[in-house]
């Protein structure tokens, strides 16, 4: 990650709250943020995609059986997708395609060097790297010790990852 300017967790939160359809942070996942994280404006570079995944729940790795982002941008299109995951990247891309600007999307790590999980903008991030613009993309990025061995969304994806 190419690091910006360091940002305040109510600017992380006013992000979030934009966001249209999500009235309030997933408490699930925003309650566990630990306490005196570090938050950065960042620039996703071409070194950073195979070390993002999208937050460790089960309807991700029910759907695209992986967590890995790159994975699941390659994923093709399945019949049965309860949770409308692909339905939602396909309305974000032709957002993006017709221009349109959207939120950045919200990482965490526990050191800046990866890896880094998509708390918020899970759809985003694939969306735009299949459209080859992740790289070079604004992203705001949290980072504390604590990250990797305190919650659950973030040890499901390292499980995922030491499995392969």
């Amino acid at each position: 990650m190419k690091f910006g300017r360091t940002i305040t967790w109510e600017e992380v939160l006013d992000t979030w709250r934009k966001t249209p359809g999500k009235p309030a942070p997933n408490p699930d996942v925003w309650e566990e943020i630990p306490s005196g994280s570090a938050w950065f404006e960042c620039e996703v570079e071409s070194t950073d995609i195979e070390q993002m995944y999208v937050i460790g729940s089960d309807d991700w790795s029910e759907i695209f059986s992986s967590f890995s982002l790159t994975e699941i941008a390659r994923h093709p299109r399945q019949e049965s997708d309860p949770y409308r995951h692909i339905d939602r990247i396909q309305r974000i891309t032709a957002a993006y395609l017709a221009g349109n600007k959207l939120k950045p999307p919200i990482l965490t790590c526990f050191s800046g060097q990866g890896p880094f999980v998509i708390i918020e903008g899970n759809h985003r991030c694939i969306a735009l790297l299949r459209l080859d613009q992740l790289v070079g993309s604004r992203v705001l990025l949290g980072c504390h010790p604590k990250m990797a061995s305190d919650f659950h969304w973030f040890r499901s994806v390292q499980a995922s990852t030491s499995s392969t």
